[in-house]
């Protein structure tokens, strides 16, 4: 009697998105993301290297961080059991008024390692609302002073930098 077969070798398996988009924020500030990570095979996932990229002198990778202080966060060191999971949180925070791109490239012990997973996102500038966009002064007489008060509001929540106020006449 002849018997045959085949053996399975035990093996994690993993999917990673394509991409990930940031929403546009401005200097100073950061917006936060994760990515779900699911380990579906039948043997232990054990990451080897997480990391940001960008091109050659490309200063991208700065804006996009991760942050390995959460509960539950894939780490170099994490062995993720079968139908476990772990989430990669990364943060962007612009370090310039730009559309920066990076990739997240993940090195596990699954099929198709090392992963890439694209980051974009956008720096973008500060913006500031005056209560009036123009000053009323009236006749005066020569030498006499008078006051006017324009409220500058800054709507982007980061620290206003390197801005100068101009007064023309219009006349």
């Amino acid at each position: 009697m002849a018997l045959t077969g085949s053996g399975h070798v035990p093996a994690p398996s993993v999917s990673y998105p394509d991409s990930r988009s940031f929403r546009a924020e401005h200097l100073g500030q950061s917006d936060s993301q994760s990515i779900y990570v699911y380990n579906s095979g039948d043997a232990p996932l054990t990451f080897s290297d997480i990391t940001v990229t960008a091109g050659a002198g490309d200063n991208a990778a700065a804006d996009f961080t991760l942050d390995t202080s959460h509960y539950n966060a894939c780490t170099p060191s994490t062995s993720l059991s079968p139908y476990n999971n772990c989430y990669i949180y990364m943060t962007f925070a612009p370090t310039d008024t730009y559309t920066p791109t990076a990739h997240l490239r993940v090195t596990d012990n699954a099929g198709g390692s090392p992963h890439s997973v694209a980051l974009s996102g956008v720096g973008a500038a500060t913006s500031t609302i005056a209560s009036s966009a123009s000053l009323d002064f009236g006749r005066r007489p020569l030498g006499s002073t008078i006051t006017r008060t324009v409220t500058l509001t800054n709507t982007s929540g980061a620290a206003l930098t390197n801005f100068h106020i101009s007064v023309y006449n219009n006349d």
